[in-house]
């Protein structure tokens, strides 16, 4: 009898050690399993301060971006376009310069709308030819641009966010530039800034 005894004993004690262990593994369980998880680029921009990066364009430009909040950052940029002009013989920028500030906030993971105005200081020359006229015919000059403008505009895009790096695009904008100032006789051409399809990258801390 006392044997019986002693063995259902020992059989509830073993049961209650065994149900134990499971509960206590199992919190275990699921963090470890969310830990492995990928996070999604909405949760890594919780622990971004700043960024630093740039855009892929006809140029070359650098950005550096604040997080105010998650979803909202500030940025700052400059960018120098050495896009050319069809039609020209000889076109030589001297000087095109953007000083830019911007807004970017996004809406869910990665989608984002920035709202941004800038500063823009041009000066080129383009001198016009044909083929039918010859090395030798006399070039005619068709642009000689010294201004700067003020412009303003938007853009769409995507960005991805990891812990240290982010990579995106701005799929499409627009800018609209005003004239402020005029350094040469030539009326400064209508102009605004169109971004399509760049690709964006950096680093973050």
């Amino acid at each position: 009898m006392k044997s019986y005894t002693f063995l259902v004993s020992l059989a509830l004690l073993v049961n209650s050690q065994i149900a134990l262990s499971k509960t206590t593994q199992e919190p275990d369980q699921t963090k470890n399993d969310n830990t492995n998880q990928p996070k999604s680029s909405k949760e890594n921009r919780k622990q971004i301060t700043a960024n630093f990066g740039t855009e892929l364009s006809y140029g070359y430009n650098f950005v550096a971006g604040y997080h105010f909040l998650p979803d909202l950052i500030a940025e700052i940029w400059f960018e120098k376009d050495l896009q050319g002009t069809s039609g020209c013989r000889r076109f030589d920028i001297q000087n095109t310069n953007y000083f830019g500030i911007r807004s970017r906030y996004f809406f869910g993971n990665s989608f984002n709308i920035s709202a941004f105005s800038y500063y823009v200081r041009s000066k080129y020359n383009c001198v016009s030819f044909t083929w039918a006229d010859g090395p030798k015919e006399p070039y005619e000059i068709l642009r000689n641009q010294n201004y700067a403008s003020l412009g303003a505009g938007f853009s769409l895009g995507n960005r991805w966010q990891w812990d240290n790096f982010y990579l995106g695009g701005e799929w499409i904008g627009l800018g609209i530039e005003k004239v402020v100032k005029k350094y040469s006789t030539k009326e400064p051409p209508l102009s605004g800034k169109v971004i399509i399809s760049r690709l964006t990258f950096g680093i973050s801390l």
